[in-house]
């Protein structure tokens, strides 16, 4: 979008005025830069700005100082929360129907540095600021900066822009802090399709179609006659079966293992072999399990006996050495330890061992923490939990759900692999 009067194209500045204080604020994006800056004020009046720049690996001396009092979690939410306020409104206004944490998708732009752990860090300021239910809700999605700015060019600057597959393009993306340079290839419709779901196995292919003569007129020209009558009897859109992508598989498969074995048979000292490819499953490293408090039990550490009669344990959720598919889930159904109690912390610890009975022994560590109302006390101990990790690609997911209200409560740890 463009303004008028030559006054070039519309741009929000990631820029924020606080109150003196830090806790208010005054104003954001270009109005932000507008308001003249005093030196006979304090430093306080001075705009924030280059917040986002720490969560991106820099020195100390790198990264912008950022005012006393104010850290950038808090200026990214704030940031988030005057957009999100700005883009409720407008759609309130224009489309009084839409419900906002039903039917908007909300995607944001992160830096192509940017590591699992800081997405789940701006996740986690989305949701702070208002701009999704949950933090692990679907109506969110992040892409790097260089990507966004691809799409854009290709969709706006198509007379400028050769859509032919194969076709490269560089993005130089000159950002208030950063300079990003992306090459870019287009893929082709076989790769999206076929190559890049292609798993191996028959049971999650889908037969596709592909028209030719659109995604490859020139074919006609080298097609003998037979062929040529055959596809225009099917006009020139053929179906690709799971033998078919198996069979382009297969020569490629078996020329890589040759090649692994040459090398090996030429290296005989080689002690390890790491294959690097798209995860679909993985063994746990360690053992993942939560903090219960049951009834203290003759045989029991004495030591470990709390004044109500009970102790805190080590609830196993899964152990290391399992293997476990991407977003494969386990569960579990937990109870509340008393009948009085109005919520639930739901600690997870892990561990190098195979097992472990308490969460202070040597090697258990805390990985995450988060607590869920237990309302409905007449109930008593008749109030169940359903905990569940989800095991994405780089994160764990954990949802705990009561089963009397439905309510589900959501956080998400970074998973690692060392």
């Amino acid at each position: 979008m463009k303004l008028g009067l030559g006054r070039g194209p519309l741009k929000t500045n990631t820029v924020l005025q606080y109150d003196a204080n830090f806790q208010k604020v005054e104003s954001w994006g270009f109005p932000a830069l507008a308001q003249r800056y005093s030196r006979r004020r304090n430093n306080n009046s001075r705009p924030v700005e280059l917040f986002k720049l720490h969560l991106i690996n820099m020195s100390e001396d790198q990264t912008p100082a950022l005012p006393e009092g104010l850290n950038y979690k808090k200026a990214i939410t704030d940031y988030l929360c005057e957009l999100g306020e700005l883009i409720k409104s407008t759609i309130d206004t224009r489309w009084p129907q839409i419900e906002f944490f039903k039917n908007v998708l909300i995607i944001l732009t992160v830096p192509v540095e940017f590591s699992e752990k800081k997405k789940g860090i701006m996740k986690q300021c989305a949701y702070n600021a208002g701009l999704i239910k949950t933090v692990s809700s679907s109506n969110l999605k992040l892409i790097t900066e260089p990507e966004a700015a691809a799409i854009y060019c290709m969709r706006s600057l198509k007379e400028f822009f050769r859509t032919e597959v194969g076709t490269s393009f560089l993005i130089v993306d000159i950002g208030g802090g950063t300079v990003d340079l992306t090459i870019r290839k287009l893929l082709s419709e076989f790769c999206r399709s076929a190559k890049i779901p292609f798993t191996g196995e028959k049971k999650d292919f889908k037969t596709f179609e592909l028209d030719l003569e659109e995604l490859c007129p020139v074919l006609k020209n080298y097609v003998d006659d037979t062929a040529k009558k055959y596809l225009e009897e099917l006009e020139w859109v053929i179906e690709i079966e799971f033998d078919d992508v198996k069979g382009m598989f297969d020569p490629v498969i078996g020329r890589i293992i040759r090649l692994i074995r040459g090398q090996l048979d030429a290296c005989k000292n080689c002690t390890a072999m790491f294959l690097v490819a798209v995860v679909k499953s993985r063994v746990l490293r360690y053992t993942y399990g939560i903090r219960s408090l049951p009834d203290w039990q003759p045989g029991d550490p004495v030591n470990r006996r709390t004044p109500d009669g009970k102790i805190y344990r080590f609830h196993t959720l899964i152990q290391r050495g399992k293997k476990v598919e991407v977003n494969e889930e386990v569960s579990d159904i937990l109870r509340v330890a008393y009948a009085d109690q109005v919520d639930m912390c739901m600690d997870i610890y892990v561990t190098r061992a195979y097992e472990a009975k308490y969460c202070d022994e040597p090697g258990v560590e805390l990985l995450g923490k988060f607590t869920i109302n237990m309302p409905d006390k007449h109930k008593g101990l008749d109030r169940l939990v359903v905990y569940t990790l989800s095991f994405g690609e780089t994160e764990i997911r954990a949802t705990a759900r009561n089963q009397a209200n439905g309510n589900e409560y959501h956080t998400i740890f970074e998973l690692n692999f060392e």
